[in-house]
């Protein structure tokens, strides 16, 4: 639990260095999902899951996609058994519950996450000015 939560924290840190170059660097919300692959590192799934995330951009209230996969480490407090992680920034609340109900996310999960993950982590995080 601490490893995810460690990784939780770099992945805010990765989030905080891409909204600089967002619309908008203190948006209200960001959402990491976390996925280990039934087939652990198949390339083609991490792709296929890296597209499909990155299709989100275009929904309205999403300000950034960030995909990227584990960085092998020594350090036992670091979690790097996981495929691929997904960082969404979102305007606020109301854009991520859009979002949650969106016809393309509610597809890919059906086609993707139901299908090629094997165990899935989602962390929602509010922005505190």
């Amino acid at each position: 639990m601490i490893k995810l939560q460690c990784l939780c924290l770099l992945a805010l840190l990765a989030v905080a260095c891409a909204a600089r170059g967002s619309r908008r660097p203190d948006a209200a919300v960001q959402h990491v999902a976390i996925f280990w692959l039934k087939d652990h590192g198949n390339a083609e799934q991490i792709a296929r899951i890296s597209r499909i995330s990155k299709s989100f951009s275009s929904i309205p209230g999403v300000l950034n996609v960030f995909v990227g996969t584990s960085l092998p480490s020594d350090r036992p407090i670091v979690d790097d058994s996981y495929d691929v992680a997904v960082i969404i920034t979102f305007a606020d609340t109301r854009a991520y519950h859009d979002f949650v109900n969106h016809p393309r996310h509610s597809q890919a999960v059906k086609d993707v996450v139901d299908t090629v993950v094997g165990k899935m982590r989602v962390y929602n995080i509010s922005h505190h000015p």
